[in-house]
């Protein structure tokens, strides 16, 4: 079972690309589940309040998901997991990003 915390390991270009396109998949869909329920209860006349961080919330899981990924995949380039925040970072983003979506993997015997 993959561990959506777990920071030790490798992850691979192609690994990387799916978990990318998936997370941003499934946040689209959580988000407008949620704001297709919230439209139908505000619809239906329901007093509702709802906090500006409220939805922020949701994206909570896989956002946390897609860094431990960055982390495993920054490993598989061979650099330390606190390079992403370079990714923050202007012209170290740019670094960071070739590791993150491009750069192939080592092939490195134990």
């Amino acid at each position: 079972m993959l561990n959506i915390v777990d920071v030790n390991g490798r992850s691979s270009v192609s690994a990387f690309w799916v978990g990318l396109t998936g997370s941003c998949i499934f946040m689209d869909i959580i988000m407008y589940m949620a704001i297709a329920v919230v439209s139908l209860i505000v619809h239906l006349g329901i007093s509702l309040y709802i906090p500006h961080w409220g939805f922020m919330i949701i994206l909570i899981w896989p956002a946390i998901a897609m860094i431990t990924l960055g982390i495993r995949r920054l490993h598989d380039s061979l650099l330390s997991g606190l390079w992403m925040i370079g990714l923050f970072i202007p012209y170290i983003n740019i670094f960071v990003s070739y590791h993150l979506l491009f750069k192939k993997s080592w092939h490195i015997d134990n």
